[in-house]
C-alpha cells in the first residue's frame, strides 16, 4: 500500500488554475497570489524572449531566406509567442514588485524568500520542486513551509495595501 505524503513530487498544483478557485470572496490568498507570481514569470519570458550573451558567432554575412522559407522556419518553431498589451505589462511588472516589497521588509522572511524564488523558477519552468530541494540539500517539508509562509505574508500584504484582486 502507498504511503501519501503531504508533498509528493508535485503537490503543489493547487496553486496552479488558482485563478479560477478564487471563491466567491475577493480576497488575496497564497494560493492566489502564487499563481499571480507564477502568470507574471511565464509572461515575462514569454514576451522577453531569450536574454543573456549570444554565443559564439562569426563574421559571416546572414543568409538571405525567401518568404517561403521564413514561414517553414517559422512553423518549425514551437516557441509561444503571446500578445500582451500594456495592462498586461503593467499588472505583470506589479507582481513582479511584491517579493521585493512584502518579503524584503521582514529580515526573517529572508530564507522564505529564497526558497519562494527557487520556487517560482521551478514552477515557471515546468521543473519538480522536489528535485530541486533535494538537489540543493534542502528538506522538503521545510521548503514547502518555508514557500507556504513568503505567500502567505505577501497575501497579507496584498489584503494590507487593499490591491483589488485580479484574474489571471
Amino acid at each position: 500500500m502507498r504511503k501519501h505524503s503531504r508533498h509528493e513530487d508535485d503537490d503543489d498544483d493547487h496553486l496552479d488554475g488558482a485563478a479560477g478557485r478564487f471563491g466567491d470572496d475577493d480576497t488575496w490568498t497564497p494560493a492566489a497570489a502564487g499563481a499571480a507570481l507564477i502568470w507574471a514569470l511565464r509572461l515575462a519570458r514569454a514576451v522577453a524572449g531569450p536574454t543573456g550573451p549570444r554565443g559564439y558567432g562569426n563574421g559571416m554575412p546572414d543568409v538571405v531566406y525567401t518568404a517561403e522559407e521564413v514561414r517553414e522556419m517559422v512553423a518549425l518553431t514551437d516557441v509561444p509567442r503571446i500578445t500582451a498589451t500594456s495592462a498586461m505589462i503593467s499588472r505583470m511588472e506589479a507582481v513582479l514588485n511584491w517579493q521585493g516589497r512584502y518579503l524584503a521588509v521582514d529580515p526573517a522572511l529572508v530564507g522564505d524568500s529564497r526558497v519562494l524564488k527557487v520556487y517560482l523558477r521551478c514552477r515557471a519552468n515546468k521543473v519538480s520542486f522536489a528535485k530541486e530541494c533535494k538537489r540543493r540539500g534542502w528538506g522538503r517539508t521545510r521548503s514547502y513551509e518555508q514557500r507556504d509562509r513568503a505567500l502567505s505574508a505577501i497575501s497579507q500584504g496584498l489584503v494590507r495595501d487593499r490591491v483589488p484582486l485580479f484574474r489571471v
